[in-house]
């Protein structure tokens, strides 16, 4: 969406007569939220094992827990419970069995105590974090829709060739929304992006078409324009600026029609042209988008740099007759007519990608997508949710950075495998080649590998079991920059090795030693060593069931959460942020002891807070969801409470791992100093005027637009600050929230509804906001 915000959110938000803001029109450009409400004292480093979840009626006489009635579940032992007066710190843990079973009886507790009767929660078994392992909001579940980020260095994804993607005479629509980050590249063919071909023009032939951002002559500028050739360059149609504007969601349609050629941009037509020719000639090559011609002489010479959602090639339709209203949902294979909107019925879609949490073409024809660079998945799209993020729906996901990262789970006979039937599955996103990194990892102090599902060579799925001695391996290498679903699954006969629902490695099934006198370890293996780079969501281990048939070559792939069913040994769904990012984007470490807190709030009853002595928050993990900025306008902001007059950081995006960096290079930060605030921009540093009170809660807001950069207090513009010219291309993609520059500027005080968003909300003054922000 485009325009100013301002207005509405003034009137919004300013007790008038105006209706409340429910939904944010520009949820779809928020790229963080934060609102920092929850549960006091609640960080992001507690994980929970959801699988063995049981609530019954209890007392405990020492270390005896007498159990009378039991509401729900089963009660084993590795659990660890909690209820009225029952010792939190350590945890008190189910130790061994007395005279119950799993529901009525005694059972052995770890911690001595004195506890009446009263109702009793085990909550799985403990988990213990290793390293900076963090937890958060970004999952396979996204409620924000996907896109797939092309950063303009080698980055396309491509097809085979196939006639379904050949349009020779047929009428044919190719359409997409488009973020154009073009501005930012450089270079002698900067003045070209390349966004999708089904060409073999490699300077000398003349078949098939492109579509590019260029404005017919110039290779050096970016441009806003668009060029689409056909047969080479013997037929050309340019539209004019601003038909794919920079850092803004467009909908591009390309509409051809015997000799007629439209190109629409957001529903209006930008190019009308009669002399289209009346056939495109094959080709030989696959559909690309992205960058490339062909793959040959002219590969990666012009390559797209920006976000693309939502592609879709239709054969045989003009989808397009006419000025429409682009579509406000994710497209689909088939649609009903509309105004000036033809009906696709059958298999007239030949292509539909760039729309799910991997690389994949949800056509009829499920061509293979084949990912090129560093391409990736990404949960930004131009359309707003229609709810808001919750844990059962959406859930989550841990982030292991590779250095120590783990997480634990004691020894149980719960791991032990044996002849059953079973099922380890999870989702994981690897952001980094793996090789010889474990998912799921059960192995002694000395080495013996009883079963580990883990990453063999070149990042290729893996189930070793009994001392390494035998492996189902998959045929096929997980993607990088992708959810990838994994499932080892065994009916006690057959076992199959699952990666994205297709059966890649199939045997008999034989017994699997019994490991279970060893801890449980996840995105490692015992001596801390393999740890896996990436993202983690739903993992599960059912012992007892195989819950998918690996009989069959394919499986369906889950679409939400999963959820404890019977049998589940082990459940991480990873939903226990303290400090959660309500747009689903990014997963937070807790640095130290921020955390949330009761003591004081704008509204909600809690905040973030930060002593000042080494907290802050960090997405320790460069995220080109959020960031970097480009050089497109942006809003920083948010609520403080401070009762310190110290020079201490808000924030700070940087090309720095942690986010904290100590310079001004390239680098966006906000920070406050007494009572004043100021920021880093454009490789400089500013401080404005305005004085804040003490132990009062103020708004702020950083906003970049078309260029100028203004800093805003409680709605006003900071005349000191004034209005400065900004036009970097910022590149940094490393955020730190509550503090700046080093450890030494850290943020002693509160924050809520921290919210960054690409797009300039505020231009003028305007009524700082009397609610909430809104979660969708």
């Amino acid at each position: 969406m485009a325009g100013n915000l301002t207005a509405m959110i003034a009137a919004a938000f300013s007790g008038s007569a105006a209706p409340p803001v429910t939904s944010d029109p520009y949820f779809d450009y928020t790229t963080l939220l934060l609102p920092g409400n929850g549960t006091n004292g609640a960080q992001n480093n507690t994980f929970l094992d959801s699988g063995n979840p049981a609530e019954f009626t209890g007392s405990i006489s020492g270390t005896t827990l007498t159990v009378t009635a039991v509401a729900s579940g089963t009660i084993k032992v590795g659990q660890w419970i909690s209820g009225s007066g029952i010792t939190a710190s350590p945890q008190t843990t189910i130790t061994a069995l007395g005279t119950g079973t799993g529901g009525t009886g005694t059972y052995t507790v770890n911690q001595s105590q004195t506890v009446s009767s009263t109702t009793i929660t085990s909550n799985g078994f403990p988990i213990t974090r290793n390293g900076n392992t963090t937890q958060g909001t970004f999952s396979p579940f996204s409620q924000t829709g996907w896109g797939n980020y092309f950063d303009g260095t080698g980055d396309y994804i491509n097809t085979v060739d196939n006639a379904a993607l050949d349009v020779g005479s047929s009428a044919f629509t190719f359409e997409f929304w488009f973020f154009n980050q073009q501005n930012a590249q450089s270079g002698s063919f900067a003045g070209i992006g390349l966004i999708a071909s089904k060409s073999d023009y490699n300077g000398s032939n003349s078949n098939g078409w492109s579509l590019y951002c260029y404005d017919g002559s110039n290779l050096t500028t970016p441009s806003s324009k668009l060029t689409f050739f056909a047969n080479g360059t013997s037929y050309a149609a340019t539209t004019s600026d601003g038909a794919a504007p920079f850092n803004t969601w467009t909908h591009i349609a390309v509409v051809k029609n015997g000799t007629n050629l439209t190109i629409y941009s957001n529903g209006v037509a930008v190019v009308t042209s009669t002399s289209a020719p009346s056939t495109i000639n094959d080709t030989s090559t696959g559909f690309y988008i992205g960058s490339t011609v062909n793959g040959v002489t002219w590969n990666n010479t012009f390559p797209s740099r920006g976000y693309i959602s939502n592609a879709r090639l239709v054969k045989g339709v003009a989808v397009y007759t006419g000025a429409f209203t682009p579509p406000t949902s994710p497209l689909e294979a088939t649609q009903s007519a509309g105004t000036n909107i033809s009906a696709i019925t059958g298999t007239q879609t030949s292509l539909l990608t760039c729309q799910s949490n991997r690389f994949i073409d949800n056509s009829s024809n499920n061509f293979t997508i084949t990912r090129n660079g560093d391409t990736s998945v990404v949960a930004f799209s131009p359309f707003n949710p229609s709810a808001s993020w919750s844990a059962a729906t959406y859930g989550g996901s841990g982030y292991f950075d590779g250095t120590g990262d783990y997480l634990s789970v004691p020894a149980n006979a719960a791991w032990n495998l044996g002849s059953n039937s079973f099922c380890i599955e999870c989702w994981s996103y690897p952001t980094a080649t793996q090789a010889d990194k474990h998912l799921f990892s059960l192995n002694s102090s000395g080495g013996t590998g009883y079963w580990v599902l883990r990453y063999n060579t070149g990042t290729v799925p893996q189930f070793i079991y009994n001392n390494y001695g035998t492996s189902l391996t998959s045929s096929e290498a997980a993607t990088l920059n992708q959810w990838n679903h994994i499932a080892m699954v065994s009916n006690g006969t057959t076992m199959s090795l699952y990666l994205n629902g297709t059966r890649r490695a199939t045997a008999s099934a034989t017994a699997i030693n019994d490991g279970s006198a060893n801890a449980l370890i996840i995105g490692s293996q015992l001596t801390a060593s393999r740890e896996i780079t990436g993202y983690l969501s739903s993992g599960r281990i059912v012992n007892g069931s195989s819950v998918y048939d690996p009989t069959q070559t394919s499986i369906t792939v889950p679409t939400a959460p999963l959820t404890a069913i019977t049998n589940t040994s082990l459940l991480l769904n990873y939903t226990n942020a303290g400090i959660y990012d309500a747009t689903s984007k990014n997963d937070l470490e807790t640095v130290a002891d921020a955390k949330i807190s009761t003591t004081q709030s704008k509204w909600g009853g809690s905040s973030m807070a930060f002593d000042g002595t080494g907290d802050y928050l960090t997405n320790n993990n460069y995220n080109s969801v959020v960031l970097p900025f480009g050089s497109g306008d942006f809003t920083l902001e948010g609520w403080v409470y401070t009762s310190s007059s110290a020079n201490m950081g808000i924030c700070q995006i940087s090309t720095t791992s942690g986010g904290l960096q100590a310079s001004q290079t390239n680098t966006v930060a906000l920070y406050i100093s007494n009572y004043v605030f100021g920021a880093y921009y454009a490789n400089a540093a500013k401080n404005g005027g305005t004085s804040i009170s003490s132990s009062t809660w103020s708004h702020f807001a950083l906003v970049r637009s078309s260029g100028t950069l203004k800093l805003y207090v409680n709605g006003t513009a900071d005349s000191t600050f004034g209005s400065l010219s900004d036009t970097t291309n910022y590149t940094g993609g490393y955020i730190a929230i509550g503090g700046y520059y080093n450890a030494s500027y850290l943020l002693n005080g509160y924050l809520q509804d921290f919210r960054i968003t690409r797009y300039a909300r505020y231009t003028t003054n305007f009524t700082a906001p009397t609610a909430a922000f809104p979660t969708l």
